[in-house]
């Protein structure tokens, strides 16, 4: 079945990276969550600190992460605001804007009863959950562009409601996996490893190809772009060791083990489209590593691991170009590029009557918003597009992963 695709911007050597960072701690429901999550911020500056050692951008370039924030019903029972996270740091985020980075929306869908908090699994009652939270962080100033569900759960009626309220694209999906265990339950099995706008009426796949006086209903694509999880056959320590039997497919995180994370991704560095690649800040800084050997975290493995991935595309004799999840979608669909990270300025802490064209600078160059641009169209660009994106740069002796 086909993924959605049209003219595409990529030269024809250029593979996508898209790297983003889960904000969130990662844990269901831990107790005193208010410290985990003041933890997993904490946590935030390191990293961005070893993403532009990697991948050169603090010399005068961009830094074109996506940052999925979580904000939820949780969020708000310990900030006060289901944006919590964003507002209480606002400082950060528009240092992150200012490289050319992008802050989406990481809810996690629960309920609360006198149990605690507990997954939602009704699709209706999971877009209206969603809904509510999107009043909360919308009327506080934020309206986010870019998504990613937590523990990938979805729903017809979910996806329906993102592309309603204008979510250009959504990365959730996990080709070829399906879970439930009572605590976490999903079902991209039937999922392409390509982006593709969701059929209305099964949100794990494209719709089908129709011809132009065929019409069936259900089959009408959503605007928005589900851009999935790359996954590979990443053997952890604790898989079957039957060779016969395949591991999981894995989604690639940049805490796992750097040799099972070599020997899963393999062949996809040559054949792959554009590479998905997550990062959970407190494995990513050695806290609260899972048992079984496959996440062993720690700011040294994720240096080993970004490198890694880098130099395996160089020797493919493809480029590594690193674009936000907004960016991707623009140059996939070969849509015009309409400036860099979000074009919808982020909230203080304090919400402000009136805004000013926003200016980012980036080394020599002014990378200016959408907003700037209307007011100062006598300005001229920036230099830099989606297209050209930036691309991996050797940073210093690189070492391979041990």
């Amino acid at each position: 079945m086909p993924a959605s695709k049209n003219k595409s911007a990529l030269h024809k050597k250029d593979l996508p990276v898209l790297i983003t960072v889960d904000v969130c701690d990662g844990a269901f429901d831990p107790g005193d969550r208010k410290a985990r999550f003041k933890h997993v911020m904490g946590a935030l500056p390191q990293i961005r600190d070893v993403l532009n050692e990697v991948i050169n951008a603090g010399r005068g370039g961009l830094l074109p992460v996506t940052w999925f924030v979580r904000s939820d019903g949780q969020v708000a029972e310990h900030t006060g605001d289901a944006a919590g996270l964003v507002r209480g740091w606002s400082d950060f985020w528009e240092e992150v804007r200012d490289v050319g980075g992008e802050i989406g929306w990481h809810p996690h869908l629960y309920k609360r009863d006198d149990q605690g908090w507990k997954p939602i699994r009704e699709p209706k009652r999971l877009a209206a959950e969603a809904e509510r939270i999107w009043h909360e962080i919308t009327t506080g100033g934020w309206r986010p562009t870019s998504s990613r569900i937590g523990e990938s759960v979805g729903s017809n009626e979910l996806m329906v409601f993102l592309d309603s309220v204008g979510i250009k694209c959504d990365s959730t999906a996990l080709p070829g996996r399906v879970r439930d265990d009572g605590t976490r339950w999903f079902d991209w099995q039937r999922t392409p490893q390509m982006p593709y706008h969701p059929a209305k009426a099964d949100y794990r796949r494209p719709s089908e190809t129709l011809g132009p006086l065929e019409k069936v209903e259900g089959e009408e694509p959503l605007t928005i772009l589900e851009i999935p999880f790359t996954t590979a056959t990443i053997r952890a320590p604790y898989d079957p060791r039957d060779p016969s039997t395949r591991p999981a497919r894995r989604y690639v995180d940049l805490s796992y083990d750097p040799e099972h994370l070599r020997r899963g991704l393999g062949r996809q560095f040559s054949t792959s489209s554009y590479l998905t690649l997550v990062i959970h800040p407190l494995q990513a800084i050695g806290r609260d590593i899972p048992s079984g050997g496959l996440v062993i975290g720690g700011l040294d493995v994720l240096r080993a691991n970004l490198r890694a991935i880098m130099e395996s595309i160089e020797q493919t004799d493809r480029q590594p170009l690193l674009l936000t999840m907004s960016a991707f979608r623009s140059v996939w669909l070969g849509d015009a590029f309409k400036g860099i990270g979000q074009d919808d300025p982020l909230p203080s802490k304090e919400q402000k009557a009136t805004k000013k064209p926003h200016t980012r600078k980036t080394g020599g160059s002014k990378m200016i918003s959408v907003e700037g641009k209307k007011a100062m169209r006598s300005r001229p660009a920036s230099k830099k597009t989606a297209k050209e994106g930036t691309r991996s740069r050797k940073a210093g002796p690189r070492k391979r992963p041990v």
